[in-house]
């Protein structure tokens, strides 16, 4: 019996995971502050990016983004002909100063990891089962966001059965922040290269089983292991460079916050109209130097790339992935306030107490997005509305069935039991019972009183007896 070696082409489809999907779900998830400011040190770092200055290139740079989208690796050829600018931000056609905003509003408060995923549990149309295995898992995961006692350890300590235990971590490893949940570092960027949503084959080889090699910058020997070149390792490491190791680090304690509305939702005729506020954001463009440098390259046709062709071209790359990702988070808050508005018109138009039940499933379904996307769009995103400054997530709130088979938003009993006991005599406060009494009166609704006792202390209200006065 002989051997012959053979040589052969073998073609095959494979996505490859760009940088840009992991810089659109990092702007995401910045609040409005926070994302100038990096944009503002992104172009001390990036010399090709230059801020418009006059609404003359802002409307050749309109042009450009009315056209079609470009794929991501952008040609010379293809750049140099455009002959506009590309920007970043003025996701709107009118410019939002004329409004006028509170600059006075401001949050001294900062919600914790643990109130964010108990948030998520409640309005993501969860059973039962699962919202109460979730709500334990989630009194086990420390201020990084890491899941600090083993399944086994929680089972037996809370005589619960292991394998729904591990069915919730599945369901808790799909939640917002990416990568919650995790038991060690590892797990922890599995988590997030999977919730990418390209095919991540490669990048999960190497988080399973180079993560060592990495760490020692063995780019050589990971490469030979993974049959890749070791530009595609590079590639690879920069991916996993940008991940974050502490899920939990945004939900950590913060100084006084101000706050500055995202999107505006004003009225207009018989409807709304929503838009983003971009007053403060930079619009971007790639600096005419370069477009010229770029122009005199293709017109002498160089064909050899040296390394200051090569510079250029990664800062060019690098500054359209920031324009676009910019234009990208600015779309989908525009798409989820939309939805969110079309949902709670009666709050637009009455006001807080008209607020209707609505959950993160509706909006995620409605403009087709995964829910996490839509928690992380709403996290720490404010809207000015007609009726004062909301954050985007308290329009998620729970339903509570009425004696006639109606739906009331557990937003309003907490309103209607906040006026309860604004209104109550100080020398005989109302009890939690006379609470329910007086909720299924006005709404129809009938409550526990130890549901009331919950809705209270989420109101952060004593009970009547410590709220008497002498």
């Amino acid at each position: 019996m002989s051997t012959h070696l053979k040589m052969g082409l073998k073609l095959t489809q494979k996505l490859k995971m760009s940088p840009q999907l992991q810089q659109s779900i990092k702007m995401l998830t910045l609040p409005l502050m926070e994302l100038e400011q990096s944009i503002r040190n992104e172009m001390l770092e990036n010399p090709v990016l230059e801020e418009i200055q006059d609404t003359a290139e802002e409307q050749n740079a309109d042009e450009l983004n009315n056209k079609e989208e470009r794929p991501e690796e952008f040609t010379w050829m293809e750049f140099t002909d455009s002959g506009s600018s590309v920007r970043a931000g003025h996701y709107n056609q009118k410019s939002t100063s004329s409004h006028i905003f509170n600059w006075e509003n401001v949050t001294s408060t900062k919600q914790t990891l643990q109130d964010h995923l108990s948030w998520q549990i409640q309005m993501s149309g969860f059973s039962n089962k699962e919202k109460a295995y979730l709500n334990l898992l989630i009194n086990h995961i420390d201020d990084n966001g890491y899941l600090k006692s083993s399944l086994e350890d929680i089972a037996a300590e809370t005589k619960t059965n292991l394998m729904d235990l591990q069915d919730a971590v599945q369901i808790l490893h799909t939640m917002d922040p990416s990568g919650v949940g995790a038991r060690n570092l590892q797990e922890c960027l599995l988590i997030q290269a999977r919730q990418n949503q390209e095919d991540t084959k490669d990048l999960i080889t190497l988080i399973a089983n180079h993560l060592s090699d990495l760490e020692n910058k063995n780019y050589k020997g990971i490469a030979h292991a993974m049959h890749i070149q070791e530009e595609e390792v590079m590639d690879l490491y920069k991916i996993i460079n940008a991940m974050e190791p502490k899920p939990g680090r945004r939900f950590i304690s913060q100084p006084v916050q101000y706050i500055v509305p995202d999107v505006y939702i004003t009225k207009d005729g018989e409807d709304y109209k929503i838009t983003m506020n971009e007053d403060s954001l930079p619009h971007l463009k790639i600096a005419a130097i370069y477009q010229d440098m770029l122009k005199k390259l293709n017109h002498n046709k160089i064909t050899s790339v040296d390394s200051t062709q090569k510079y250029l071209r990664h800062k060019i790359n690098s500054a359209l992935w920031l324009i676009r990702s910019l234009n990208q988070r600015q779309r989908t808050i525009f798409q989820v306030t939309s939805a969110i508005a079309r949902h709670q018109r009666e709050f637009l138009d009455k006001g807080p107490l008209s607020i209707q039940p609505m959950i993160l499933k509706q909006i995620a379904e409605e403009v087709g997005l995964h829910e996490s996307t839509v928690s992380r769009c709403t996290t720490n995103k404010y809207a000015h509305t007609p009726h004062g400054i909301y954050e985007l997530k308290y329009f998620f709130n729970l339903s509570v069935k009425t004696e006639d088979g109606k739906s009331v938003s557990g937003e309003l009993v907490k309103l209607k039991i906040k006026s309860y006991i604004q209104d109550e005599d100080e020398k005989h406060p109302l009890s939690d019972q006379a609470i329910c009494l007086k909720l299924q009166k006005d709404l129809g609704v009938q409550i526990a009183r130890r549901s009331i006792a919950t809705y209270r202390e989420k109101l952060n209200i004593l009970p009547a007896s410590r709220r008497r006065q002498a």
